[in-house]
């Protein structure tokens, strides 16, 4: 990279940038210097997502090919939940370990305990002993991670409860109110442990409702701090000036003490995941450059990516870690100029355009501009107020007149892929939004015949009887079958799927036909069945459990269950059952015979 001018752009061989000359003339020099940030973590080490396909879906070890090469790794450090392996170890025989005053098991552990504090105190010190780290923790080289489990269910003893602190509870994911409650547990930890192993570290992250500067806990000098920060959600002001003022108040209070940050770099993207639609891309190339410049000036030691960036974003990104130094505006130019080739003028245009649009707060809604709490992408944003109409038409002339410039077979093939994981992805996401907008017009229209249906009773039908089949759905005749044809979604509007069921029954079998008609190239198959595209049918004799349940995946594997109750869960159910799965080119029809 250095003496030969090669970059890696991507984990596959074709994403290699590399001149092409006939002698390769290499002049020796001597090299000091170390990676500006210590410790460069990233999670996880795999592709997924929009960067996955930007990177034409590379294997593992293309990917920790890739990640070596750009120095991923570092310092040995480690921090994060460390004590849900207590449940396994302790529940059964030190229940005082654990949060009082809730049903179940309970959420967190009792930070106040002293037997508790002896046991982790204990924990530590076999590790700093060369004893290894027990299943749950987490801990490497000098450090050993006290985090709480990843919720605010704190624990309800009076002890507990006398050091959380209301009055720094607000609106923001990332306060104060358990600052002094957490970080004083900690603090006990670490004492000990500097009694005995005085040059190791607790690790301890600064996140959540424990995410402020403690104001009357006065931390231990062998104490590491994490702060978890939204860097990419700071085109929300207020939330970017929590996050800051946050970051700055440790830093001015902490003089000398080993910082790391956590970064959310799975945002927006994991946000629209789970919610079921498309961001619009988080590009934040400037951005990044402004803060981590800040983050070096101020002696942060090292960085964890919760999250990958797209493309340039992890490339940018991995350059920072390195030597924040760098100019991003050069940094750009070479990687639009050498990886797309002819096409580097409209795809750098076209990454600015999206990077300016997604980072300027005055593209989002008033309420996003003023108001003082948390935020994340949400569809209507992302399709209501970034990707309108206007500027997805320009960033489609953009798109087209890349494809047009593409020359040779390689820049051709990394247009197609941004074009099919970064435009392609925005196309849907903006259909979807639009699909939606109109179909909550079209559920206005429906309420009057929902509230109907709301009212009414069960729908009740006769199966119609057959000869004997014996169970041999080849033999079944469904002509006298009756259908059902008019399925509604949960919420109680019909669907927009093209759904039909046939039963027949004879004697000893019910027989259940089930199809839908759609593209079938677009189903998938899954190890677990439920993850994947599948068919599940629910038997009861009410509605409620216990129930039966059967999934059918598309190649014809199928999984039975009988659930009772919520206390005694879910069971294997021997329906012995026969299951027939059938792909048609534009339709799936999956076949069952059921034992009565």
């Amino acid at each position: 990279e250095r003496f030969c001018d090669v970059r890696w752009y991507g984990p596959k061989e074709d994403m290699i940038y590399y001149p092409q000359k006939k002698t390769l003339a290499v002049k020796p020099q001597n090299i000091q210097r170390r990676p500006t940030f210590l410790y460069r973590g990233l999670w996880p080490p795999f592709a997924f997502g929009i960067v996955q396909t930007l990177w034409d879906n590379p294997s593992q070890r293309e990917m920790n090919l890739f990640w070596a090469r750009h120095k991923v790794g570092g310092e040995k450090y480690a921090c994060n939940h460390s004590f849900y392996g207590f449940y396994d170890r302790f529940l059964k025989t030190h229940p005082e370990f654990f949060a009082k005053g809730y049903e179940g098991q309970p959420p967190q552990m009792c930070y106040s305990n002293p037997s508790f504090i002896a046991q982790v105190v204990q924990d530590a010190r076999d590790y700093f002993d060369g004893k290894g780290a027990r299943p749950g923790a987490f801990a490497a080289g000098d450090y050993f991670a006290l985090v709480p489990m990843d919720n605010n269910l704190w624990c309800k003893c009076e002890e507990c409860q006398n050091q959380l602190d209301p009055e720094r509870r607000n609106a923001f994911f990332s306060n104060g109110y358990a600052s002094d409650y957490w970080f004083n547990f900690v603090n006990k930890v670490a004492g000990e442990i500097a009694k005995s192993h005085p040059h190791k570290f607790i690790a301890t992250l600064a996140y959540w409702e424990y995410a402020y500067h403690p104001k009357r806990v006065k931390l231990l000098p062998n104490i590491s701090v994490q702060m978890c920060l939204h860097i990419r959600n700071f085109w929300a002001p207020a939330m970017r000036d929590n996050d800051l003022n946050l970051y700055k108040e440790w830093i001015a209070k902490e003089k000398g003490r080993r910082f790391y940050l956590w970064l959310y770099y799975c945002f927006p993207e994991e946000i629209a995941m789970n919610g079921g639609f498309h961001c619009f891309p988080g590009f934040f190339a400037h951005t990044a450059s402004k803060w981590y410049k800040m983050f070096a000036k101020d002696g942060i030691r090292g960085v964890f990516l919760n999250g990958l960036g797209e493309q340039v974003d992890t490339y940018v990104t991995l350059k920072l870690l390195d030597d924040p130094s760098i100019d991003v505006d050069k940094l750009l130019d070479e990687f639009f100029s050498r990886y797309y080739g002819s096409a580097s003028e409209p795809m750098k245009k076209m990454y600015l355009l999206i990077e300016k649009i997604y980072g300027d707060p005055a593209n989002y809604p008033e309420y996003v501009q003023k108001e003082k709490r948390h935020f994340h992408q949400t569809e209507e944003i992302a399709w209501g107020y970034l990707g309108t109409e206007e500027r997805m038409r320009e960033l489609g002339r953009l798109m087209e007149e890349a494809k047009r410039l593409a020359k040779t077979d390689v820049e051709k093939k990394r247009v197609s892929l941004f074009e099919k994981g970064i435009w392609q992805y925005m196309v849907e996401g903006r259909e979807m939004y639009l699909r939606k907008k109109g179909i909550e017009e079209e559920k206005k229209a429906l309420e009057p015949e929902r509230e109907k249906i709301r009212a009414e009773a069960p729908p009740r039908i006769s199966i119609p009887s057959i000869p004997s089949c014996g169970g041999d759905l080849d033999n079944v005749n469904w002509d006298n079958a009756v259908v059902l044809d008019k399925w509604y979604t949960v919420e109680g509007y019909p669907t927009e799927r093209k759904l039909e069921a046939k039963l027949v029954k004879d004697n000893e079998y019910l027989y259940i036909r089930l199809q839908e008609k759609l593209p079938t190239n677009r189903l998938k198959n899954s190890e677990d069945i439920w993850t994947g595209d599948d068919w599940e049918i629910f038997l009861s004799e009410q509605r409620d459990a216990p129930y039966y349940q059967i999934g059918i995946a598309p190649d014809g594997r199928f999984a039975s269950y009988y659930y009772e109750g919520i206390r005694q869960g879910m069971k294997e159910w021997k329906s012995e059952a026969t299951v027939k799965s059938e792909i048609l080119p534009d339709r799936w029809i999956v076949s069952i015979a059921l034992p009565l």
